[in-house]
């Protein structure tokens, strides 16, 4: 039996875990070969389901996911649009990751060189 070097650590293995990817753009699909050991194997599936565990995503205030602390939204504020790595939780201490998404929002209003000579600001009723 062939051995494969897994991908993560370098060790030996008999592991040799392959998928198809077709991606939006493409028309024909990809192989993809995975090679990992059964340690890094299960590590990595560990990682899967801590990710999927005690995440507070696409909340419109920044908690904490562990001690679920609520940010003042003036402290928020503080943090820039994109990844922020690890930040540490005011309250427990505790880092966690953070993506800032932010709402574009669009407000307009009638420009004044627009309005008619004899608009004196006064809506009619």
């Amino acid at each position: 039996m062939r051995k494969y070097i897994c991908q993560k650590c370098g060790a030996p293995t008999d592991n040799d875990q392959s998928f198809e990817v077709k991606p939006l753009c493409a028309k024909e699909t990809h192989r993809i070969e995975v090679h990992r050991c059964d340690k890094c194997d299960k590590r990595f599936h560990q990682e899967l389901d801590w990710e999927s565990k005690g995440e507070t995503i696409y909340e419109k205030k920044l908690i904490c996911p562990y001690c679920e602390y609520e940010y003042d939204d003036y402290d928020a504020y503080c943090f820039q649009e994109g990844d922020t790595p690890e930040v540490e939780c005011e309250a427990c201490g505790r880092k966690f990751d953070l993506v800032v998404e932010t709402r574009r929002v669009f407000s307009t209003k009638r420009s004044l060189c627009e309005m008619p000579e004899d608009w004196d600001g006064e809506e009619e009723e």
